[in-house]
């Protein structure tokens, strides 16, 4: 018995590494594309449009919520899976998709009174159509997760981005302005609704259990409560703003936001869709989670603590050399962002432990804390300006993760000091790569007159890298050593003795 457990503890976690190497690898490459794309039509279009676009994506993200119900959820975190649950789930999830449709077109028309904006209305009534196309993704979706076939999903992910770029930039090129960025997501996210078939090797069928109906609605329930909150919470702001200051300031703050959290949500994919079907897997050996648990939080500080310093100390430059001066009221709220972006990634490996362990009611109480401070707040700071909204922000993801991370060390037995020890490598690379940006800064404009703002910008970005690098390169940090064993193993193409 202990054999086998150990060996399924192994597989677990080859499974797991693997994940995190396909997922690292493909969301790396959808991220820059992504961000290329991006920057192509931010140069094309205003920041009005994008204003116009968040605004409806304020309830899209809350009618979606409904429009999945927890259903993927509960397809991963079951322990038996038969095939008459899978058709109750299927069907149950096209249901849903159909109504989140259907009440998204007839409400549109308030939604643009809402804001005032009659075009909110029309971009709302196409929006619409995105539920009924991605209800029918999840559950092959679910079941690749479930099999940790994190590659197959990854790899759709990435031709979605390809396909989006291949629609959107033409459309804007053309002059279709907003509608280059409605139209391009829905005819992505059909074509990848038809990947996401192929590769779980799975075609849609429908059928009805009570019984099953009941088990997804009463798991449902907790984690669309938590969903519900946690929507609350991130698109307070944007509410606010789009209401009270208007879709050109939104379209500088999301921009701004969007950019922040370019980390936390490239982390989601890599970390969140490995971590949590591996720790509903190993719920029963809280030693394993906990070890995992404090590697992960080693492995996100690695990467999202230099990049979110880099964000704090180069917004100017940032802003001006990938967006234009057009976007320069975005500066200030991205400089407050910043280190918000990092905070916000460590909820990652906080949620997916939570979800994993069957945690629902502790993590929906946590998430009721995080939406009300944040609608408090926000509802004070917009009097004053995006900036505020910005820097509220920041205190309330800062304040909550640190609600989350007792609750989490409660669970597992982790203590601050083990939060530390699992973050000090690279809280200290970091504060030495700062140190040395402010040097930078400084003195070289002081030596060179009249640099360029974007060579500037290139210059520090590179002493950035080269110091952080050669830092925690020189450490004996366990991550570390495991990234550079495996990229020797893989240039040689033998195994490579880590001593």
């Amino acid at each position: 018995m202990a054999e086998d457990q150990k060996g399924h503890e192994l597989d677990v976690g080859s499974s797991a590494r693997k994940g995190f190497a396909w997922t690292g690898i493909a969301q790396g490459i959808k991220s820059l594309l992504d961000f290329v794309v991006g920057i192509f039509i931010a140069r094309i279009l205003d920041p009005r449009d994008f204003g116009v676009v968040s605004s409806c994506m304020i309830f899209t993200s809350f009618v979606s919520i409904f429009n999945s119900f927890g259903f993927s959820t509960a397809i991963v975190q079951r322990k038996e899976l038969d095939p008459q649950f899978v058709k109750t789930a299927q069907t149950l999830s096209v249901s849903m998709g159909g109504i989140s449709t259907l009440t998204l077109f007839l409400c549109s028309g308030w939604i643009g009174v809402f804001y005032r904006n009659p075009e909110v209305a029309k971009v709302a009534s196409v929006m619409s159509l995105i539920f009924i196309i991605t209800s029918l993704n999840i559950v092959p979706n679910a079941l690749l997760t479930r099999n940790l076939q994190f590659h197959k999903i990854t790899l759709v992910s990435v031709l979605g981005s390809i396909c989006y770029g291949a629609i959107a930039v033409p459309m804007a090129l053309a002059g279709y302005g907003v509608w280059s960025i409605v139209v391009g997501p829905l005819i992505s996210s059909l074509i990848g609704t038809i990947f996401y078939f192929i590769a779980a090797s799975y075609f849609p069928t429908f059928g009805l259990n009570f019984r099953y109906a009941r088990e997804l609605l009463n798991f449902g329930k907790f984690v669309t409560v938590s969903s519900l909150l946690n929507h609350v919470a991130r698109n307070a702001d944007n509410l606010v703003i789009g209401r009270y200051l208007g879709a050109d300031l939104l379209g500088l703050y999301a921009r701004a936001y969007n950019l922040a959290t370019i980390p936390k949500e490239l982390l989601v994919s890599v970390f969140g869709s490995v971590l949590f079907p591996s720790f509903s897997r190993m719920q029963h050996d809280l030693s394993w989670v906990k070890r995992v648990f404090l590697k992960s939080i080693n492995a996100i500080t690695l990467f999202s603590l230099p990049v979110a310093a880099l964000f704090v100390l180069t917004t100017p430059e940032l802003v001006h050399t990938v967006y234009g001066a057009k976007w320069s009221g975005a500066i200030l709220p991205l400089r407050l962002l910043g280190f918000a972006g990092f905070v916000y990634s460590l909820y990652v490996p906080c949620t997916s432990l939570l979800l994993g362990l069957g945690k629902v009611r502790l993590y929906s109480v946590l998430q009721l804390l995080y939406s009300s401070a944040l609608v408090s707040s926000v509802l004070v700071a917009y009097r004053y300006g995006i900036s505020y909204v910005a820097g509220s922000v920041f205190v309330v993801i800062v304040v909550v993760f640190a609600a989350y991370a007792y609750d989490v060390g409660r669970v597992i037995r982790v203590s601050w000091r083990d939060y530390y020890d699992s973050m000090k490598v690279s809280l200290h690379s970091s504060l030495i790569m700062m140190a040395c940006l402010l040097m930078v800064k400084f003195t070289l404009p002081l030596l060179v007159h009249n640099f360029p703002e974007n060579a500037f910008f290139l210059f520090e970005v590179i002493v950035a890298i080269i110091v952080y690098l050669g830092l925690i390169l020189r450490t004996k940090d366990e991550i570390v050593t495991e990234f550079v064993f495996m990229i020797k193993k893989k240039i040689c193409g033998k195994v490579v003795s880590k001593a």
